[in-house]
């Protein structure tokens, strides 16, 4: 079956990075799969009601004893995004998932199966007007386009703790579950701190910062 689907994506540039740059309801695309996918800019918001939930993915993953592949600063980057968030509203609701040593064996470790659980934790009985915020900050790779969706025959990923066992986490699987499911007004801030991100979520468009066009990925 062919299914709408309406949702709002922003990307988020803080601090050091300058203003904030968002992107809300792309126009309509017929996605690989069948499926309509949303395209069309819209003009205003979607108020926020009362009720309305915050909820964050917070993922930082260092490698530990991975040789070259080991990264410094990942996991510090997470905690202090999770801080960040705790003063603006989504203290109740924020997970935050590493590769620290003493989360071996929780649902904090950084490892694939638990940054899917926490994927689908994030947009679990999504409504419109939550905000939800998705963080990962490590190592993006690309791997062969299996479904004849990428341009340059090239999928983007991001690389979970156990990567070399269990395999890279694809856009193509990032899109089904965080996007995929929001209803219209729903609104997800991601953050991608890795290589290839800025197609990570295999979005239909895109906007260039010095333009006012959309651009169909």
């Amino acid at each position: 079956a062919t299914v709408s689907v309406l949702y709002c994506v922003y990307t988020t540039i803080q601090t050091t990075m300058g203003n904030m740059l968002e992107l809300c309801d792309p126009p309509r695309r017929t996605h690989p799969n069948g499926e309509v996918v949303s395209m069309v800019p819209p003009t205003t918001l979607v108020p926020v009601p009362k009720n309305a939930k915050r909820r964050a993915l917070i993922i930082g993953v260092n490698y530990y004893g991975q040789g070259k592949a080991e990264l410094d600063g990942c996991v510090s980057d997470a905690k202090r995004m999770a801080e960040f968030l705790e003063g603006r509203g989504f203290a109740d609701n924020i997970r935050t998932i590493t590769d620290e040593a003493q989360h071996q064996g929780t649902a904090q470790f950084a490892n694939r199966v638990n940054i899917l659980t926490g994927m689908k934790w994030l947009v679990y009985n999504a409504k419109p007007g939550d905000s939800l915020f998705f963080f990962f900050a490590g190592h993006g790779c690309q791997v062969p386009d299996l479904d004849g969706d990428e341009v340059d025959g090239l999928d983007e990923t991001i690389l979970p703790s156990d990567h070399r066992v269990k395999g890279h986490i694809v856009d193509d699987v990032m899109f089904e579950i965080l996007v995929k499911p929001l209803p219209a007004g729903c609104r997800l801030t991601a953050v991608m701190d890795c290589c290839h991100s800025g197609t990570g979520l295999d979005l239909p468009y895109g906007l260039l910062p010095s333009k006012t066009s959309w651009k169909n990925m």
